[in-house]
């Protein structure tokens, strides 16, 4: 079991608790709890910056491979309340013991509440959720700095 939180970049604080588990049935399962926090901004409609976070739940599918389920809260730019869910599958490209690379992919359910005309509008789509992440352990298999963007 090892905990750790650590800053992403400038932008994302980073927390990630796993949990290893061994029992007669099943040789090795790993648990992933992830929370990031961080600063989203809209890429249509003008200057829109506000903060962001995603919670994650994952497990350690193979050596180099986890399966996931997250929420996004993409924030409130500019009176748009938007979230969302994903099922996400993780590939890892490890380098060396210090260095990894994630891809993720997998399918996002999103809603957006906004008022229009003193009505209030409720949006939803289904679009891809989308994420590369560069890691550095500096403890290996323990405390790292992640680098990571999403694009839902």
């Amino acid at each position: 079991m090892f905990f750790s939180v650590v800053l992403i970049s400038h932008l994302f604080i980073f927390i990630s608790f796993a949990i290893s588990h061994e029992n007669n049935d099943i040789k090795s399962r790993q648990f992933i709890v992830n929370l990031a926090y961080g600063n989203g901004w809209a890429s249509q409609g003008g200057e829109m910056n506000c903060g962001s976070y995603q919670v994650s739940f994952g497990e350690k599918i193979a050596n180099n491979f986890f399966a996931s389920i997250a929420y996004l809260n993409e924030g409130h730019p500019n009176n748009n309340y938007r979230d969302g869910f994903a099922v996400i599958g993780t590939g890892v490209v490890d380098f060396n013991q210090r260095i990894k690379l994630d891809f993720s992919l997998g399918p996002y359910f999103s809603m957006n509440t906004t008022r229009r005309n003193k009505q209030v509008h409720n949006d939803k789509r289904v679009g891809i959720y989308g994420s590369v992440a560069f890691i550095y352990y500096l403890i290996p298999d323990r405390l790292y700095l992640k680098a990571q963007y999403n694009h839902v």
